[in-house]
């Protein structure tokens, strides 16, 4: 009988496969190479192209010029075009102004419905101050398929400012005689000020 190989690697792929199938035989010569998709029907031919989405058994043989027929081989072809998913959780939650004024924990959670999850994050702890800090993570695939997640982070540790003044001086004992207004002014030099007093 002759002897037929496959091109194809058991891996997960992220694109259309082409699977060649060589067939030898060192006496009569090949007479056809025959293959089978997923239990489907026989089909003639050395060139098998895949496109859809799953886990797809390939069953292949030849039989040459003096009728001897090849056992059936079988090769796997996994393909996964599609994207993982990818989302984030803070601990603690920021503010009603999206802001945090402590260490915050960054935790990702990635799924894949295919391939699986190959990696995911990396989560993380952002502890220093700035706004719109890049906090993100990136969701791989084991088909090579990936998505981003854009997180954020903007910490803000240092407290405002304020100082107070009055509409005028006291007497020499520190007195007033009368109504006095007091006036506040209040700074914040990143996540600003959000009330003053």
């Amino acid at each position: 009988a002759p002897n037929t190989d496959a091109s194809a690697v058991d891996t997960w792929n992220n694109v259309d496969i082409a699977v060649n199938l060589t067939a030898n035989d060192a006496l009569s010569g090949v007479a056809a190479t025959r293959y089978r998709i997923d239990g489907g029907d026989a089909q003639t031919g050395t060139q098998v192209s895949l496109s859809d989405e799953g886990v797809h058994s390939l069953e292949y043989w030849s039989v040459d010029q003096a009728g001897n027929a090849e056992p059936h081989k079988s090769v796997t072809v996994r393909i996964d075009k599609s994207s993982p998913t990818i989302s984030h959780a803070f601990v603690p939650l920021a503010n009603s102004n999206g802001w945090f004024k402590d260490d915050v924990s960054v935790r990702f959670t990635c799924d894949d419905a295919l391939s699986g999850i190959k990696s995911c994050g990396p989560d993380r702890v952002v502890s220093s101050e700035g706004k719109d800090q890049d906090a993100s993570g990136e969701a791989v695939d084991y088909a090579g398929n990936k998505a981003l997640d854009p997180a954020t982070v903007s910490l803000d540790r240092t407290a405002p400012t304020i100082t107070a003044s009055v509409d005028r001086p006291a007497n020499d004992d520190g007195w007033y005689d009368d109504d006095v207004t007091v006036s506040f002014a209040c700074g914040d030099a990143l996540s600003g000020v959000d009330k003053c007093p």
